[in-house]
């Protein structure tokens, strides 16, 4: 019997999406008997959800192949990250919050910030850009 925990990690999980997906794929098809896949919220709902699909194909899978700029874009939303990049998005995602919440309640007002860096980042966010403008 094979159990996995915290499945609802593959799907939309914050870090290594595809390697956790593809370690769920791994766990269901090599076992020889039982598989229970457990996990909770939102995510864990998906997950079953797409389960239910496939059971409802008969256990089949039909994969698009997407377009080049498709898998472009896929490998950089769901590229592995190491541990380090791991730490440094997350400790930017705090800092994001704490900025995002100190100017929400007034401690820090947009004016005060270097206009500089608002214009880059208005531009990073319009831009969709995963990078800072030359």
């Amino acid at each position: 019997m094979v159990y996995v925990i915290n499945a609802q990690d593959c799907y939309g999980g914050p870090y290594n999406a595809g390697k956790v997906r593809n370690q769920l794929f791994t766990a269901i098809t090599r076992s020889k008997a039982w598989v229970k896949v457990l996990g909770v919220g939102p995510n864990m709902a998906r997950l079953k959800a797409e389960y239910e699909r496939v059971e409802s194909q008969n256990y089949e899978l039909n994969f698009i192949y997407p377009p080049a700029e498709v898998r472009k874009k896929l490998k950089v939303v769901n590229r592995d990250r190491s541990a380090l990049e791991q730490k440094t998005i997350k400790g930017a995602a705090t800092n994001l919050n704490r900025l995002i919440s100190d100017i929400g309640a007034g401690r820090v007002l947009i004016e005060d910030l270097p206009a500089d860096d608002i214009a880059a980042l208005r531009s990073l966010l319009n831009n969709g850009a995963g990078g800072r403008d030359a």
